[in-house]
């Protein structure tokens, strides 16, 4: 246990940096996906499926984690 608590403060001067990480990773596959769809690779029913998927982790309970 005493290790664990020695490693919070390493853990927390990191979030900055990963949330950035994070950040680069949605911009990167908006660009993808931007991409796609000009060359035709992403359909409109693949972007439909696309959002479909991300609204259902928002909103269906099979995706909610048990409390």
């Amino acid at each position: 246990m005493t290790a664990a608590l020695a490693l919070i403060p390493q853990v927390v001067a990191l979030i900055p940096t990963v949330k950035v990480g994070v950040q680069h990773l949605i911009e990167w596959v908006r660009e993808i996906r931007t991409a796609a769809q000009q060359s035709g690779e992403w359909t409109p029913d693949l972007e439909m499926q696309f959002q479909a998927a991300l609204t259902a982790r928002v909103s269906d309970p099979a995706y909610q984690p048990d409390r």
